[in-house]
């Protein structure tokens, strides 16, 4: 069986994959709708933030370099359905933030393009990318289990002068979100069957368990 990149020391992979993507984290961690909006109306600030995927590709090699032969990449999901994006514009109701969305969908055409450079480039590269954007009814999901303010999507565990200032919900199986930017362990398990052994084109061109095969 090849190697696999997850036998490499943990925290020097995670260092080396999340690099490229802290802008975009970093952003989408704060939910700041204002940023996706300026983002989408700016064609150099739109090419910058698609500049996250070739990244993507360059830090493959890196891998590449150090061992590993099999990789697993998770795609940017629906970043306007997220409730915590969505509590900053309660009038979208049921819908989600085109901006954000459509930024998330480009990203993802782009990184599907690039990452087929490495796999004929390098004898032995073999890799998967989970759809997450397309994987789970994240419309579905209408309030979050845990918060408050519109769609309970922002101020989870959040305490004021000692006093809970958040909804708590007695059934969060029966939630997508656990709070504006997290699913829950549900929704979770669902994706990780997904990732484990989906098809294309929620996960390809390999899943995980045939990259174990491999």
């Amino acid at each position: 069986m090849g190697k696999l990149c997850f036998a490499l020391e943990p925290e020097f992979l995670m260092k080396l994959i999340l690099r490229p993507y802290a802008s975009l984290f970093l952003h989408t961690s704060r939910l700041r709708l204002s940023y996706f909006k300026d983002v989408a109306k700016s064609p150099k600030a739109k090419l910058a933030f698609l500049g996250q995927a070739p990244r993507a590709s360059r830090s493959s090699k890196e891998i590449y370099n150090i061992g590993g032969r099999k990789i697993a990449f998770q795609n940017a999901g629906p970043l306007g359905c997220l409730l915590g994006m969505k509590a900053f514009d309660p009038k979208l109701g049921s819908a989600c933030s085109e901006e954000p969305s459509s930024l998330a969908r480009l990203h993802n055409r782009y990184l599907a393009i690039v990452l087929k450079k490495p796999s004929t480039q390098f004898p032995g590269f073999k890799y998967a990318i989970f759809d997450y954007y397309n994987a789970l009814g994240f419309k579905e999901g209408k309030a979050a289990c845990c918060g408050s303010g519109p769609y309970r999507g922002m101020n989870c565990g959040n305490t004021i002068n000692g006093t809970q200032s958040f909804e708590l919900c007695s059934n969060p199986g029966e939630y997508v979100w656990f709070d504006g930017g997290h699913t829950t362990e549900r929704a979770n398990t669902q994706l990780a069957k997904l990732l484990w052994n989906g098809a294309p084109p929620v996960t390809g061109p390999h899943n995980m368990k045939q990259l174990f095969n491999l």
